[in-house]
């Protein structure tokens, strides 16, 4: 069972709505109801619907200190370019002593969320039970009507609220407080005068979609499957989100750009708001968009603990900011390049010059990126209202504010334009601003590489709430509080917008870096200190560093699944084979009975194994290890005595020299294929090459492939 839908009764005890615990919401959701995500205008929400008519009874606690219940419904059309009636929703509340009492009676809008609070203060303290349901307003009833999960609000001790801003198509070295020359970020300097800037920050991919699947789930690309537009998140992965939700935050999302709910980047989200993209492809201008509904979920929201992710799309191509960023950084350029010709990585521009860019004068050039500055001092400008607007409803000091990018774009630096084709400096170096709810007196840096995907694990280590094991970032808290975070490398990936790009892999080590392409196998390095700007390819063979990092891409490159096979055991003794690692990202039973037990306790990162494997009964397993790679330590008891060497083998008939044992997943000891002959009881382990994680397909949606195709990212 979901631990965000726990019954009603349970759920409003755990999410801390005894004595004393912190602010919360809780999610109402009917028994034996499933949920699902509804979109409707464009605001996606979980919920659940029926035809008109149609009923649900919700029991519940009331709790005792300032509880509000929120509802939400409105009408779905009856069928594809279908129309539906109208529908009155209702709602009604039954007391501790039987009597009723009429909460609602409205008419829900066809394609729009009506929402509707209910002050339950006359019932704290109360089991009562909600009853809710629609009906016709005349004799038909066509089309269906849909509830957003009701909402319950319970008051507490006070939590920090939490923004996770991201700035489509931003690099870090445009930003004035980056060390740019051009004062483009006002706004972002303050803040990060306040808290604290990362210097060096990875992003996992050069392009929109796979890059903000990783920073919601702090997985790699080979990890979450996204790695094209026909890819969308497995059910099975868990996000930023979905763990605040299930820990009491209200959850939502104002979209600017192309991140639909049809790639399921909105698993845990209570409202995910993509109208604001529809202006994408009209007037290219979507900041006013996303600032205004920002600040209408703020004043109708802003009184629960909350996390909202907002997503600003205009610095993205075409570069068109509005007046008066539009002359800003350039008021004296008299060429024939227009802004709009930079759309879909400059391609008309690209056609108008006969195929070739050689053509651009250094000043047609110098006003491009004129214009793509203008565009972050306008996105910079809506940031300024947007704090203004935080002050005013008097959160500013009771929220964190977490500042990043997804990518940035080319300028031809290497004979390229646009994003999602390569990835050097200019596409995977981003922005990573801090700022805990009351500031810092000085602004500190930190200059260590850290990674877009180390971002979630740090917002949950700030609350106190542990990361979900499969979760490959690490949490930056340390280095965010003074005691420094050991070096990692960092690692990028990137198919572009099809696979016939090919893939691409780099690693980035302090000041070093490997970038491999696998359509024609180039591997090249950089010194990143002695040339910033990776004009200068060294063959890693040439540099002392060069194979340790080969290495380290290697084993991300390699996705491995460490495979166990147990036979012959008996089941008189009980048998327990324990497999310590890094948190894996799936553990799956192969020729399981009821009597065989696989669990994974992700508090240690250990998996144990009870087999009963009587005559030839032969039991296993396939654990689907993080691509990094980690060592393994594995043990064993057999009736309550260790297991002994002769009762493990490895790879292809090689036994340990000891047990327990510890072993990295690329020793060769445990590469290979299943031993050529099984102990008459006792386990094999071996390991083996894997491809990522099966991606789930991106449901259909015309008119958001519609505006994609104009943008260039679909053919």
């Amino acid at each position: 069972m979901n631990p965000r839908f726990l019954p009603p009764l349970l759920l409003a005890f755990a999410a801390g709505c005894g004595p004393e615990p912190p602010a919360s919401v809780v999610r109402l959701l009917p028994q034996g109801v499933d949920e699902h995500t509804f979109r409707v205008g464009r605001v996606a929400r979980l919920g659940f619907a029926a035809p008109i008519g149609g009923n649900w009874r919700i029991p519940f606690e009331v709790p005792g200190r300032d509880p509000i219940l929120v509802l939400s419904y409105a009408m779905l059309p009856d069928g594809p370019g279908g129309t539906a009636d109208q529908a009155i929703f209702k709602a009604m509340l039954r007391d501790s002593l039987g009597q009723t009492h009429q909460i609602l009676r409205n008419t829900g809008c066809l394609e729009q969320w009506t929402e509707s609070t209910v002050d339950l203060r006359h019932f704290a303290g109360q089991k009562i039970t909600l009853f809710i349901w629609s009906e016709p307003p005349g004799d038909t009833a066509r089309g269906s009507a849909c509830w957003g999960i009701p909402l319950l609000f319970c008051g507490g001790k006070e939590r920090p609220n939490i923004i996770l801003i991201s700035l489509d198509t931003v690099r870090a070295d445009h930003l004035h407080c980056y060390g740019y020359h051009r004062p483009t970020s006002p706004t972002l300097d303050s803040l990060a005068a306040r808290g604290w800037l990362f210097r060096n920050v990875v992003a996992q991919s050069s392009w929109t979609l796979p890059s903000h699947a990783s920073l919601f789930s702090s997985l790699y690309l080979s990890s979450h499957g996204v790695i094209t537009w026909d890819d969308a998140l497995p059910q099975e992965v868990v996000t930023l989100p979905e763990v605040l939700c299930g820990e009491g935050y209200l959850t939502g999302a104002v979209i600017g750009g192309a991140l639909g709910a049809r790639h399921r980047l909105n698993q845990g989200f209570d409202t995910y708001d993509s109208r604001c993209f529809t202006s994408a492809t009209k007037s290219t201008v979507t900041n006013p968009c996303t600032h205004a509904h920002a600040v209408e979920w703020l004043r109708t929201w802003g009184h629960a603990p909350f996390f909202l992710f907002l997503h600003y799309w205009d610095a993205h191509d075409p570069y068109v900011p509005p007046p008066p960023y539009d002359t800003l950084f350039d008021q004296g350029y008299h060429g024939s390049v227009k802004g709009w010709e930079t759309l879909n990585g400059w391609e008309p521009l690209l056609a108008r010059l006969g195929g070739s860019f050689t053509r651009l004068s250094r000043q047609d050039r110098d006003h491009i990126m004129a214009l793509y500055d203008g565009e972050i001092a306008s996105t910079d400008h809506f940031l300024g209202m947007l704090f203004h607007e935080l002050r005013a409803l008097d959160l500013e000091k009771k929220t964190l504010v977490v500042v990043t990018s997804d990518h940035g774009d080319e300028f031809l630096e290497h004979g390229r334009t646009g994003h999602g084709k390569t990835l050097f400096r200019e596409l995977v170096d981003i922005p990573l601003i801090w700022v805990e709810p009351r500031g810092r007196p000085r602004p500190r840096i930190v200059e260590g590489v850290t990674q877009s995907l180390d971002i979630a694990p740090t917002i949950l280590n700030y609350l106190d709430i542990s990361a979900p094991a499969a979760m490959q970032g690490r949490s930056l808290l340390p280095a965010i509080h003074g005691s420094g975070i050991p070096p990692m490398p960092a690692y990028s990936e990137v198919v572009g917008f099809n696979l016939r790009q090919g893939r691409q892999y780099a690693v980035v080590s302090g000041q070093r870096k490997l970038i491999l392409q696998t359509k024609d196998g180039a591997l090249d390095a950089y010194d990143l200190a002695a040339d910033p700007r990776e004009h200068e390819p060294l063959q890693p063979g040439t540099v002392a560093w060069g194979e340790t990092l080969q290495t380290a891409l290697g084993q991300f490159v390699c996705t491995t699944l460490l495979h166990g096979r147990a036979a012959g055991l008996g089941s008189g003794e009980e048998t327990i084979l324990e497999i310590t690692c890094e948190p894996p990202l799936s553990v799956t039973g192969v020729e399981l009975e009821d009597a065989d037990v696989l669990q994974t306790d992700v508090r240690t990162s250990t998996i144990v194994f009870r087999p009963s494997c009587p005559g030839d009964d032969i039991d296993g397993f396939v654990v689907m290890l993080p691509v990094t790679g980690h060592p393994l330590t594995i043990a064993g008891t057999w009736g309550g005595t260790p297991l002994a060497v002769g009762e493990i083998t490895l790879g292809e008939d090689t036994h340990p020299e000891r047990i327990p044992f510890q072993l990295s997943i690329g020793d060769p000891s445990l590469r290979g294929s299943p031993p050529a002959s099984t102990p008459r009881r006792g386990f094999a382990l071996w390991t083996t090459d894997a491809a990522p994680l099966p991606s789930a397909r991106a449901a259909s949606d015309p008119e958001l492939e519609a505006q994609l195709r104009a943008l260039g990212y679909l053919e």
